[in-house]
C-alpha cells in the first residue's frame, strides 16, 4: 500500500503531481509532468487548476505558467501537511477512518455524513476492498472483517499515513514504562503510541480469546511465558483500572508482536525465548546475515547487532503480517531508491532473495519485491570489504583554477560513497581508476581506467565517474552463493 492508494482518483493524481513538483525542487516542465503521470496536457491543466485551488489557503505559492509549473513552499510548511489536506478530502480515506472509529456503519447515515449517494458509497467501498484484499481484510456486513492481527496491522499503517493526535495518559505511561526496559528510539516510541492507540480501540474488556482465530489463540498462549510479555502484562494490568483476564493476555501479545517487528527486542533475547520455537525467521535472518557479512564490513560489534536486529524485524514483519505498506508514495520511494542503489548492492540483494528467501516459499512475489526495496535502504550505509572497493587515484596537474576546483568537488563527492577508496596518485600503488584534470601520457600499468575531469560542470563529472565506479564495483563482485 502506498499513501496515494488511499486517495480518490483525481486527488491521487493531484497528490503525485505535488510530490513530483516537490522532489523536482519546485520547478518542472509541463511535458515532463505529463510523462511522469502518464496523462495528456488538457488533463494536466485541469489537475493543476484543481491543485492550485486546493492550496490557495496554504502558505505556498503554486504558479501555472505557459510551459512550466512552479511551487514555492514556506520553510514553516511541511509537505506532509499539504498532502494531508488532500488525504482528508478523499472519500476512500474518510470511509476507512469512519470504520476505525466505529464498530460498523449504517449506509444511509454514512452516505449523508460524507455528502454522497448510497450508490457512490457502495462503489467507493468496492474500491476500498480492492486495497484491503492485500491485507486479507474486507468491508463486509457493514464492518471491517478479518483477523484481529490484520485489523490492528492495517489500521496502524493507515493512521501512520496522516497526522494522528493521541491524547492518552495510559498510552504515555505504558510507553514510558517500556522505555525503561527496552531501548526505544524517539521514532519507535511514536510508532508504539500509534500501535497502542489502535489496540486500545479494537481490544476492549469485552474482547475474548474465543473471538480470535485459532491461530491467534495458539500464538497468544505461547507468548505468555516470554519474559518481556510477563513484564508488559504486569505493567498493563497495574495501569489499567478495568482489565479482563483475556484482555491481560491479548494486549501484551500484540505489544510483543509490535516490538518483534520493529526491532524493539534484542535479537539474541528473541533467539533464546520460548517465542522462537519453530520460527523460520531466525534461520532466514542468520543466512541473510552470513551473506551480508561475506560482502560488507561489520567490524564493530554494535553494527552487527543493529543490522541483525533490523534484518530480523524486516523479515518478521513480512512473515507475520499479510499485505505490505511503504508509508510513502511511489514517487518518493522511487526517488530515494534510485539515489541509494548501485549495481553491487542490487546484485547482493538479488542473490539474497533468489537463493535464501524465495526458496522458503513463505513469501509472495509482492512481499519479495517489498523486501528487495527495503533491503536497499538497510544496507546502504555499509561499506564493502576491501576486495569489492574501487581504488581511485587522483592526479592534480594544477593546470587551471577551474580544473583544480572541479577535481576538488569531484573528490569530495566521491568520499560520500561507501565503495571507493580515494588517494593521491602514486606510481607504486595499484588503482582501478585514475582521475586527473589534464590529459597525461600513459604513466604505467598500475591503473585500469582513466578519466579526465571536464571542468565544464561538477554534476557532469560526478555522474560520469559514478557510472564508471558502479561498473567497476559490479565487475569485482563474486556471489556468496557456492
Amino acid at each position: 500500500m502506498y499513501k496515494e492508494d488511499l486517495l480518490d482518483k483525481d486527488l491521487k493524481l493531484e497528490y503525485i503531481l505535488l510530490k513530483f513538483l516537490y522532489l523536482s525542487t519546485g520547478h518542472i516542465k509541463k511535458s515532463d509532468a505529463c510523462r511522469e503521470l502518464e496523462i495528456t496536457m488538457p488533463t494536466l491543466t485541469k489537475l493543476s487548476e484543481n491543485l492550485q485551488q486546493q492550496l490557495k489557503n496554504e502558505k505556498v505559492s503554486f504558479a501555472i505558467n505557459r510551459y512550466t509549473l512552479d511551487l514555492q513552499v514556506n520553510d514553516s510548511v511541511s509537505l506532509d501537511d499539504l498532502t494531508d489536506t488532500l488525504l482528508k478530502k478523499s472519500v476512500k480515506y474518510q470511509i476507512i477512518h469512519y470504520l476505525f472509529q466505529h464498530a460498523g456503519y449504517d449506509a444511509f447515515v454514512l452516505a449523508d455524513e460524507l455528502k454522497i449517494s448510497v450508490g457512490t458509497l457502495n462503489r467507493v467501498i468496492a474500491e476500498c476492498n480492492q486495497l484491503l484484499q492485500h491485507f486479507e481484510l474486507k468491508i463486509k456486513n457493514k464492518k471491517l472483517a478479518g483477523t484481529m492481527t490484520q485489523r490492528i496491522y492495517f489500521y496502524y499503517n493507515f493512521l501512520k499515513m496522516g497526522e494522528t493526535a493521541i491524547d492518552s495518559v495510559l498510552i504515555d505511561e505504558l510507553v514510558a514504562e517500556l522505555a525503561k526496559k527496552i531501548t526505544l528510539s524517539i521514532a519507535q516510541q511514536k510508532q508504539l503510541k500509534i500501535w497502542l492507540f489502535v489496540i486500545m480501540k479494537k481490544v476492549t474488556p469485552h474482547t475474548t480469546l474465543g473471538s480470535l482465530s485459532p491461530e491467534e489463540q495458539i500464538k497468544i498462549n505461547r507468548c505468555q511465558e516470554m519474559p518481556i510479555c510477563r513484564f508488559i502484562r504486569q505493567a498493563y494490568v497495574s495501569k489499567k483500572s478495568i482489565c479482563s483476564v483475556d484482555e491481560a493476555k491479548i494486549v501484551p501479545f500484540f505489544i510483543c508482536l509490535f516490538l518483534v517487528t520493529v526491532g524493539g527486542i534484542p535479537y539474541e533475547e528473541l533467539r533464546l525465548g520460548l517465542y522462537t520455537n519453530k520460527n523460520p525467521v531466525f534461520e532466514i535472518t542468520d543466512e541473510v546475515m552470513a551473506a551480508i557479512q561475506s560482502i560488507y564490513c561489520l567490524e564493530a560489534s554494535h553494527t552487527t547487532i543493529d543490522i541483525k536486529a533490523s534484518v530480523f524485524s524486516l523479515i518478521a514483519q513480512v512473515y507475520y503480517f499479510h499485505g505490505v505498506n511503504y508509508s510513502i508514495d511511489r514517487v518518493t520511494l522511487n526517488y530515494y531508491h534510485k539515489l541509494f542503489h548501485n549495481s553491487l548492492r542490487d546484485q547482493v540483494i538479488t542473490d539474497i532473495l533468489q537463493h535464501i528467501i524465495a526458496p522458503t516459499n513463505l513469501f509472495t512475489p509482492t512481499k519479495l519485491n517489498y523486501l528487495k526495496k527495503r533491503l536497499v535502504f538497510l544496507i546502504y550505509l555499509l561499506s564493502p570489504k576491501e576486495e569489492y572497493r574501487v581504488r581511485i587515484g587522483v592526479l592534480n596537474m594544477g593546470s587551471s583554477l577551474l580544473a583544480d576546483a572541479s577535481i576538488y568537488l569531484l573528490k569530495n563527492e566521491l568520499k560520500g560513497k561507501q565503495n571507493v577508496t580515494i588517494s593521491p596518485y602514486n606510481n607504486e600503488e595499484e588503482y582501478d581508476l585514475l582521475i586527473s584534470n589534464a590529459r597525461v601520457p600513459q604513466l604505467g600499468t598500475n591503473y585500469g581506467q582513466f578519466y579526465q575531469v571536464t571542468a565544464i560542470g561538477a554534476d557532469l563529472d560526478v555522474n560520469q565517474v559514478s557510472a564508471i565506479v558502479d561498473q567497476i564495483a559490479y565487475s569485482k563482485y563474486h556471489s556468496f552463493v557456492v
